[in-house]
């Protein structure tokens, strides 16, 4: 009998970030599907959990840390970082972002506690903040077996330092099944207008000065995953992956200032207003960027403006087919790629 097959992936993990879970559940689905067989888990590792904890509480986000844990429970498998494994997949997320506004430098998503087994890089991003070049930084990347990057910067990084040519891939969260779950759900969309952003208070100023002109309209405005205050849509802070991702779809408007908000807008085909910054600019740098217009993305004073603008309730500039073809690029680069390597190609 043959031995099964352990694969391990590292990323970002037990996050009170709705992205985090996007993308760990998405990386499970997809090597799911290619290795039925094998043994896939997420290495059970969290090199910022008092920061992380510390943070939570100053916001009270107790109700949506709780949710959150029990979906990673529930959805996702994990095994301890020093057990034995065939293959080692470097997941999403900002993994190899230097200078991390919440993690730590640490070479750990860099492998250099891995003993045996291929590494594989799909789709980790560095968040146009690239690791310096070194020696120990060559050498821990050269034992890589590339398959992707996440954004462009990303890439440079890579061909900079081993002079290995890599392709740009989508976000795991693409990979996430979502047909058994939304079976039921309601694809209408009503006047809901949702905000997932983390600069959720400015964004609530802006959409006070909006609210003043629209005071006759039927719109609501509804906090998803960030919440100005405790006391916001305190039923909305139960919602869970799915939930999170249901609501977004029934939105008539998103406004994120997020990565995974403009994922989970594009998964959906939700029309968004992404508010203006370098670090999610960074980290969409890439085919993404082409699948939505520019006017989309804006600037915090601009916001209450765009709000009033009958043009960001469509979605004729969201690129669905450029989107399906990136995603199945990436779908197929990277399963066929592992499954070679993988089979000693």
């Amino acid at each position: 009998m043959s031995k099964r097959l352990k694969i391990r992936v590292r990323t970002f993990v037990m996050g009170i970030n709705h992205g985090q879970l996007l993308q760990a559940k998405g990386m499970l689905e997809l090597l799911n599907r290619n290795f039925p067989n094998a043994s896939v888990r997420l290495d059970l590792y969290h090199n910022h959990i008092l920061k992380e904890i510390i943070s939570q509480i100053k916001k009270f986000a107790l109700i949506k840390g709780f949710t959150l844990l029990i979906n990673w429970l529930c959805f996702c498998k994990f095994a301890w970082p020093f057990m034995q494994r065939d293959v080692t997949i470097f997941g999403a997320d900002t993994i190899w972002m230097h200078n991390h506004p919440v993690a730590p430098n640490d070479d750990f998503f860099f492998g250099a506690d891995i003993k045996g087994g291929l590494l594989i890089s799909v789709c980790p991003s560095n968040a146009g903040s690239a690791y310096p070049s070194s020696k120990r930084m060559n050498s821990l990347l050269n034992k890589f077996k590339f398959v992707g990057v996440r954004d462009k910067h990303t890439a440079k990084f890579v061909e900079d330092l081993v002079n290995k040519s890599v392709n740009v891939v989508c976000d795991p969260a693409f990979f996430i099944d979502r047909n058994a779950r939304t079976r039921n759900a309601t694809k209408a969309r009503g006047n809901q207008i949702s905000v997932y952003a983390n600069s959720c208070r400015k964004v609530r100023e802006q959409i006070k000065q909006t609210d003043r002109t629209l005071k006759h309209s039927s719109q609501k405005f509804y906090y998803l995953g960030y919440f100005p205050t405790f006391y916001t849509n305190i039923g909305k802070q139960f919602l869970g992956l799915y939930g999170l991702v249901n609501e977004v779809e029934k939105s008539r408007l998103l406004i994120t200032d997020t990565f995974h908000g403009v994922i989970m807008a594009l998964m959906t085909k939700t029309p968004f207003i992404l508010i203006k910054s370098d670090i999610v600019l960074s980290r969409l740098n890439g085919p993404i960027l082409e699948c939505f217009d520019d006017f989309r993305i804006c600037e915090m004073h601009q916001l209450s403006d765009c709000i009033r603008e009958e043009r960001y309730y469509g979605n004729e500039d969201l690129k669905s087919r450029k989107l399906e073809n990136f995603v199945e690029f990436s779908e197929k680069h990277i399963s066929d790629t592992i499954k070679y390597l993988v089979e000693g190609g």
